[in-house]
């Protein structure tokens, strides 16, 4: 099997084209992401066989490659489309030539209000579970991890003009799944900002 590059248009589950003059970022692209995600990793060997490629393109490829390699960028994906599935919708019903304004708010806020019911410990639960069910099915993803915690600066720019003391112990994660439930809830309460 190999990876099928199709038009916008194509019905077919391959790697759509990017577009120049039209916003990419669509839930059903990271679908086909996810649906060719052991092939994608494949290709970058054999974009690495390739002569005459110069040292940063080389570079960009080993990058791609380790990237999917970490549950960070699987994830992502995942959280990506599900998220993306309720704006690409709210979108293309914003593009009608004579929607009017009223229409256009309510609709945002319908948009808003579906996404907030995700905002809970069952849908992150079972978004986390079937990542971790999916990535053992492919071998090079690893396990996710609790990335290193970082000692904050004594003094911070941004804790002084907010007025902040600064982060306590139990904002840490404790284990990946609960870094993982923060961005979660980041990304949701980000989503939720930019359509209001």
């Amino acid at each position: 099997e190999s990876i099928k590059v199709t038009n916008e248009e194509d019905e077919s589950k391959g790697i759509s084209k990017l577009s120049v003059t039209r916003w990419t970022v669509r839930a059903d692209w990271f679908q086909r992401i996810i649906d060719n995600y052991s092939f994608l990793y494949e290709l970058w060997d054999e974009c690495l066989k390739e002569l005459g490629l110069n040292r940063d393109i080389k570079s960009r490829i080993i990058g791609c490659k380790a990237q999917m390699g970490t549950f960070d960028l699987y994830f992502g994906l995942k959280l990506g489309k599900l998220l993306y599935a309720h704006t690409d919708k709210l979108s293309q019903t914003l593009q009608i030539e004579k929607i009017s304004a009223v229409s256009s708010k309510r609709l945002a806020m319908l948009t808003v209000k579906t996404i907030s019911d995700l905002n809970n410990a069952e849908s992150f639960n079972l978004l986390y579970d079937l990542c971790m069910k999916e990535i053992q099915k492919i071998s090079f993803v690893d396990e996710p991890i609790l990335k290193r915690k970082r000692k904050e600066p004594k003094y911070s720019l941004l804790h002084y003009l907010d007025g902040c003391e600064s982060t306590s112990e139990a904002d840490y994660p404790k284990t990946p799944r609960d870094r993982y439930r923060k961005l979660y809830y980041e990304a949701i309460d980000v989503l939720i900002s930019s359509i209001r």
